[in-house]
């Protein structure tokens, strides 16, 4: 899983390095689809859809701790962990760090040039990393519903299993009372013969 979280962290850099080299300058646009997808170099000194602009010590500080608590549940809890829990790691964590990089390192900002319009609608863009942090997110969301399904459907198991188990010891109950009765009024009949015999 290592190799996956470096190739996609020296992707993520690459591709933005790369358009910014290309572009030069934020507002630039090379067209790939027309009036649907384009590259577009923009700087984003925020966080998603430009939220927290400015405050690159806080968005710096999120990042980084963000990282680490993944990077130690990957390592720490990887046997307990789903694959799908361990990919959604390989893909929130080089997504993290890439943007990390961006904002401790980059005067700018994040560089983002992901472009997408629907219509009258433009997408805020984004990058790279900002689409495996998203992807990493829906897979983590898609486990956890799994994960919780899976145990409902073994407590209901258990529980029909613990149900079947008093409903056979209620019956042996049942037929050793019914076994015992049955024995008891054998010995009341034979006693009752033995006294009219003596008679």
């Amino acid at each position: 899983y290592l190799w996956v979280i470096i190739l996609l962290f020296i992707l993520d850099i690459g591709s933005k390095q790369l358009m910014d080299h290309i572009l030069k300058t934020p507002g630039n646009s090379i067209t790939i689809i027309p009036h649907f997808f384009s590259f577009t170099l923009v700087y984003n000194t925020g966080a998603a859809w430009g939220m927290f602009a400015g405050k690159d010590w806080l968005l710096v500080s999120i990042s980084l701790i963000a990282s680490a608590v993944m990077i130690y549940f990957l390592i720490a809890k990887f046997k307990k962990l789903t694959l799908c829990q361990r990919l959604s790691l390989c893909l929130m964590i080089p997504g993290a760090l890439g943007n990390l990089i961006d904002r401790a390192f980059y005067k700018n900002g994040v560089i983002d040039f992901l472009e997408f319009t629907f219509g009258s609608y433009h997408f805020p863009t984004f990058n790279f990393a900002d689409s495996c942090l998203v992807v990493g997110v829906i897979l983590l969301m898609i486990s956890e519903i799994i994960v919780d399904l899976k145990e409902t459907k073994e407590k209901e198991k258990a529980k029909e299993k613990s149900n079947n188990i008093d409903s056979k010891k209620l019956t042996e109950e049942l037929k050793e009372n019914s076994a015992e009765d049955d024995a008891s009024t054998s010995d009341e009949s034979t006693e009752e013969h033995d006294e009219n015999s003596k008679e």
